[in-house]
C-alpha cells in the first residue's frame, strides 16, 4: 500500500474518532469536561488539515479520502 493510501485511511479513521469524540462531548456530566473534549477535537480537526495538505503537496487530495468515485488507490496508479 502507497503512503499516501495510509494517510488516507488514517484520515478516516480520524473522522470516525471525531464522530466518537462528539457524542462523548455531548453527553458529557459537565460544561467543564464537554470544553476540554472540544479542545482535543479541535486538535484532531488541525492534525487532520495537515495530513490533507501532505496529501494536496503530494498527488493531491479529495475530501473523502477513498477518493473521488472509481479513483484507484495511489498504489495502483504507480
Amino acid at each position: 500500500m502507497d503512503w499516501r493510501d495510509k494517510i488516507r485511511r488514517v484520515l478516516e479513521l480520524d473522522q470516525t474518532e471525531l464522530a466518537l469524540w462528539s457524542e462523548i462531548a455531548a453527553g458529557a456530566p459537565s460544561e467543564k469536561l464537554r470544553v476540554i473534549i472540544r479542545a482535543m477535537i479541535e486538535r484532531e480537526k488541525e492534525e487532520m488539515h495537515t495530513l490533507q495538505s501532505i496529501l494536496a503537496s503530494h498527488g493531491g487530495w479529495y475530501h473523502d479520502p477513498a477518493g473521488p468515485s472509481g479513483y484507484p488507490p495511489y498504489s495502483e496508479k504507480d
